[in-house]
């Protein structure tokens, strides 16, 4: 198997995020691996219990981090994040955009 390498530019204000890129690029790679399609014809609902999974421990992630979701659900708390993310309109923010669109750098390989 080749060595696969990961290019990640690292400025101070990015360092602390990025501290965990390579647990972020093996993330981003898992779920960019998953195939349903063959899956789908033996149960009709795994993308919805595959999402939903995912998301679960994504919750609990948020959960373990913010004490302020500590005694609610974990859907409830990524539905709540994305809420509050949304309102406050950071997707806009150029710093945001910028992690949005990074699994396209971050799984490239050379």
């Amino acid at each position: 198997m080749g060595r696969s390498k990961a290019m990640v530019h690292i400025n101070e204000e990015n360092q602390v995020f990025w501290e965990n890129r390579m647990v972020m690029k093996n993330i981003l790679g898992l779920i960019k691996s998953i195939n349903l399609k063959d899956q789908k014809k033996k149960d009709r609902d795994i993308d919805i219990k595959m999402f939903i999974a995912i998301l679960d421990q994504v919750g609990d992630l948020i959960k373990k981090e913010d004490s302020l979701y500590k005694n609610k659900g974990n859907l409830e708390v990524v539905r709540e994040f994305i809420d509050w993310f949304m309102s406050q309109r950071l997707y806009e923010d150029p710093e945001y955009r910028e992690l949005m669109s990074l699994k396209t750098r971050i799984l490239k390989d050379k």
